[in-house]
């Protein structure tokens, strides 16, 4: 289970304010502020409002925890998950977040990041304690964590199992492998699984064929898709790289008008990669993003950007042609 997962059912369980931070939105810090204040408004009444100066958000937030901490007889707990997802210009200099560097008493903060990209924080009361999910200690929790939700899921699924007969000399075996295989990640196990019971492995002759993290993965299903093909597939990778390069989600048109293809074209090179896609309704049009940022990650390493032929620049170039264009339509059409 990811540190997402495990922050969300914490606040389900604990029914705690929350925040949970989604990089492809472009989360800023400003919005973090104004929707805390808003659940401390709803819990405690404490009556804070933006009217008198936006531009003071930590003393904003400040103000409104220590308004909440007089108020309130327990422990008031903010789960706040993926600080590397903020957007870094969003907090003029201050603290991530515009947390302050002393919290109220009774005050609490929960918060995740990435361990590559920590976030930076100053003050005595805030990253006091922290708790790696990669510790040492953790691993054998993990590893059974991990062989509980494989054997699930094929005790629930009669075609995975199948599968897993035909490339496995037991199920323990490919429980043992798969655990092994998955370096810990539970994403790894949502990818894998269901390619799995589609058939995509089944003509390997031996279990330690399987890509080994999710880095292997996304390399191993990035050749099977042909990106790395002669001559390259230069629609599929257009389109993927403008999902890339896109901070919110975009529509099929969008892209369609990006890359200068038909909208059929698109959605068949969607259809595709959606596995690796979030799909949501925006003003009753389906558009997509990226659904994770180590796939992301993985898009943006400079050998398979190269290996690509892809010109970042040129991508956000064609955006700009576009978005050109129709802001002079509508200018026009006044």
């Amino acid at each position: 289970m990811g540190k997402s997962s495990i922050l969300a059912q914490w606040v389900i369980d604990n029914q705690c304010i929350a925040y949970f931070n989604v990089k492809k939105e472009r989360d800023k810090a400003s919005e973090f502020v104004e929707n805390i204040i808003e659940q401390l408004n709803l819990r405690h009444n404490i009556k804070a409002d933006f009217n008198d100066n936006r531009n003071e958000y930590s003393n904003l937030l400040l103000s409104a925890l220590e308004k909440a901490s007089q108020e309130s007889k327990e422990k008031i707990v903010i789960v706040i998950d993926a600080l590397d997802e903020v957007d870094p210009y969003s907090c003029q200099g201050a603290n991530i977040l515009f947390l302050s560097a002393n919290l109220p008493k009774n005050v609490f903060i929960i918060m995740s990041e990435r361990r590559d990209t920590p976030a930076q924080l100053s003050g005595k009361h805030l990253a006091n304690e922290s708790l790696s999910l990669l510790d040492s200690k953790y691993e054998a929790d993990t590893n059974q964590d991990i062989r509980d939700y494989v054997r699930a899921k094929i005790n629930k699924t009669e075609t995975l199992r199948k599968q897993i007969e035909i490339i496995a000399n037991s199920i323990n075996e490919f429980i043992d492998v798969i655990t092994e295989k998955s370096e810990k990640n539970f994403l790894y196990l949502r990818y894998m699984l269901p390619n799995i019971e589609e058939g995509v492995y089944q003509s390997i002759t031996k279990l330690d064929s399987l890509p080994k993290g999710l880095q292997d993965y996304y390399e191993k299903h990035w050749e099977r898709m042909g990106m790395m093909s002669s001559p390259l597939p230069k629609t599929k990778l257009y389109v993927i790289y403008h999902l890339s390069e896109s901070y919110r989600a975009i529509s099929r048109e969008q892209v369609a008008k990006y890359i200068g293809e038909t909208n059929i074209t698109v959605q068949e090179i969607l259809d595709e990669w959606l596995q690796f896609l979030h799909k949501q309704n925006i003003k009753d049009e389906i558009c997509y993003k990226i659904y994770h940022q180590s796939f992301q990650d993985f898009l943006n390493r400079i050998d398979i950007i190269q290996a690509a032929g892809i010109d970042l620049k040129e991508i956000n170039k064609q955006k700009t042609r576009i978005l050109n264009k129709i802001w002079r339509n509508l200018r026009d059409s006044k």
